[in-house]
């Protein structure tokens, strides 16, 4: 069983034919599609669909994923903003509108290009806190239940279009790094958090970076993260092996990028070789428990603004793995 592995960029001509080129030279034939702002509110999912579709029908796609859209980076300073963008809130139909518009693009373009592998479908889990009040177990069980139920909704979506065009859509939720902005967070910190909706067939994706960050954190921060804080009061210890045996019976993707060595989120979603993620102990211990191929894709911070960071990553896990670098991706 493999990492297939895969390149990250949105659904704009200019940065679909920079990162082509860059497959072409990786010989890297997955993509992961970023839905970002404001493209996604301006322009529906049939033409954002159609600029994909037109620029991949003559490259041989064999793996395709697509990313929910993140608050622009102010609005996780402001509560009143970043609480739409949060599937645990009333307030966040708007984000669950738009993440069943990316459904509906995932299906479209993964029917033209005749994906035959699964699709996954990347949603975070926030629990974005107004105070600290809501710092509390009472209300990260609250808003837990409330966002595994839309979680659950979405995947009744994404089930629904997958029956409609014949591509395989998976729900997947990623682990959450200590730092997004200003507003304190609750979930998704620790992977038993995450671990938590595969009864419910939503699948995972696990994100070194975010989950270095956390590592780092446990070990060495305090009162920085009042969330996180209260995170490591239920979860006192948090390993990398753990993270692993925990999510790969539902993992179906990893965000391959570096941390470190600080937990800021300065450390966060390097290109690979540039932080201190084990990377040497990392890929052979997921390859090991694998039953199934799984996606990789090379998500660096701003990676669409310096698209040859994943050219180079790849380059290093080649240098790297050498003789086993084919037994462990495709």
């Amino acid at each position: 069983m493999k990492i297939r592995r895969a390149l990250k960029c949105a659904a704009v001509k200019e940065q679909l034919e920079e990162v082509l080129e860059i497959a072409k030279r990786a010989e890297i034939k997955g993509l992961e599609i970023q839905e970002i702002f404001p493209l996604i509110e301006e322009v529906s999912f049939e033409k954002r669909g159609k600029i994909v579709i037109e620029s991949l029908k003559q490259y041989p796609i064999h793996s395709l994923c697509y990313h929910f859209p993140l608050p622009p980076r102010p609005f996780l300073d402001d509560f009143s903003k970043c609480i739409n963008f949060d599937l645990t809130s009333e307030k966040g139909k708007y984000i669950f509108d738009l993440t069943e518009d990316t459904i509906k693009e995932a299906s479209l373009v993964g029917k033209a290009l005749n994906i035959k592998t699964e699709i996954p479908i990347i949603v975070h889990l926030f629990g974005f806190a107004k105070n600290d009040n809501e710092i509390s177990e009472k209300e990260k069980n609250k808003k837990l239940e409330f966002g595994k139920n839309k979680l659950k909704e979405l995947k009744e979506i994404a089930d629904y279009y997958s029956q409609k065009s014949g591509v395989k859509l998976i729900l997947t939720r990623e682990n959450n790094p200590p730092e997004h902005g200003k507003v304190p967070s609750l979930l998704d910190f620790h992977p038993k958090d995450v671990a938590g909706s595969e009864s419910s067939g939503i699948a995972t994706c696990l994100d070194f970076a975010h989950i270095w960050l956390n590592i780092l954190y446990w070990k060495n921060g305090k009162g920085e993260f009042p969330g996180v804080d209260f995170g490591k009061k239920i979860y006192p210890n948090i390993t990398l092996e753990e993270t692993i045996n925990l999510l790969e019976p539902s993992l179906k993707l990893l965000h391959l990028n570096d941390a470190g060595p600080g937990y800021r989120q300065s450390f966060e979603g390097l290109e690979i070789n540039k932080g201190n993620f084990p990377h040497s102990l990392a890929i052979p211990l997921i390859c090991s428990k694998l039953k199934k191929d799984i996606i990789g894709t090379y998500e660096m911070k701003y990676g669409h603004l310096d698209m040859e960071s994943m050219f180079r990553s790849d380059l290093f896990y080649r240098n790297l793995f050498k003789e086993k670098f084919q037994e462990y991706f495709e």
